[in-house]
């Protein structure tokens, strides 16, 4: 389990407004999330930029409520292993890892 919190930020919400097309979120189930739980981001390999991990349907609810920010942790890369590595906490769905996370080269 992580045990270090990770860095606290801002998430500008219509920077990611685009990628929701791209995952499959319910917006009965996006309306009753907790906007004050942060999103989870993680760096992706070689600083090409971040990736939401988890808290997607916060980030729809935000876009619906016309927030422009959501409090988020941006993740290191260990952070982010372990937390592929141990699946989805929350057992709400299977485990899976679709996204294999490289630290920085060495």
């Amino acid at each position: 389990m992580v045990r270090r919190r990770a860095t606290n930020t801002n998430l500008y919400v219509p920077h990611w407004v685009a990628l929701l097309n791209m995952v499959e979120t319910d917006k009965t189930w996006a309306a009753q999330v907790d906007l004050s739980e942060p999103i989870l981001v993680v760096p992706l390999p070689d600083g090409i930029g971040d990736l939401v991990i988890d808290g997607w349907h916060r980030l729809l609810k935000a876009y619906i409520e016309k927030k422009e920010y959501l409090r988020a942790h941006l993740l290191s890369y260990q952070e982010a292993r372990e937390i592929c590595i141990e699946g989805d906490y929350r057992k709400r769905r299977p485990k899976t890892n679709v996204l294999e996370l490289k630290g920085p080269e060495q």
